[in-house]
């Protein structure tokens, strides 16, 4: 998650007008992981930059770290990078990165949308969230893309998988920033 948010939790985002729905449901995704385990069911967190969907996300990795559960947390672009780095014997092979987001019990793939989607990236990707979906083991999404967008995006395979594994929730807060 890095340094900006290893302090987010749950307890300390600010819930503003538009963001109050994505904070509840976050809150009882952590409340109820037992239940998101035996389900599959995750979110899609979506809106404009800045309005906190990271923190949301960071927070629910945080609690569910802390009740003993194993969570991953990836930035979209990161992921292309590291996996295109395993051919460079980066020490890191791609199934052990692949693996690692399909076996934790909880994967966040944070700001999907960033980077450049290639034929490569959308196979990857959905090696992943088809991994994921046939353990029946959640994940949470966020980006900045349109739903409409979303879906030209990563294509209708992974955003029909998408549609089954995750509740969406638009984040309608403006950007904290600025």
């Amino acid at each position: 998650m890095g340094r900006r948010f290893s302090n987010c939790t749950l307890q300390n985002y600010r819930v503003l007008p538009g963001n109050t729905e994505a904070h509840n449901i976050c809150e009882k995704l952590v409340e109820n992981f037992e239940s998101a385990l035996e389900t599959g069911n995750g979110l899609l967190l979506y809106g404009v930059p800045g309005n906190g969907k990271t923190h949301l996300a960071s927070a629910v990795v945080k609690d569910l770290i802390n009740k003993g559960y194993s969570a991953i947390f990836q930035p979209a672009a990161e992921l292309q990078y590291r996996l295109n780095a395993t051919y460079n014997d980066s020490g890191e092979s791609e199934s052990e990165i692949i693996n690692g987001l399909i076996e934790a019990d909880l994967a966040v793939i944070d700001d999907l949308g960033k980077g450049k989607w290639s034929e490569k990236v959308a196979e990857r990707f959905y090696v992943i969230l088809d991994g994921r979906y046939r353990e029946m083991r959640p994940v949470i999404i966020t980006s900045n893309l349109s739903l409409e967008e979303l879906q030209g995006y990563v294509g209708e395979a992974v955003f029909d998988r998408l549609k089954e594994m995750c509740v969406f929730v638009q984040n309608k807060a403006k950007s904290y920033r600025g």
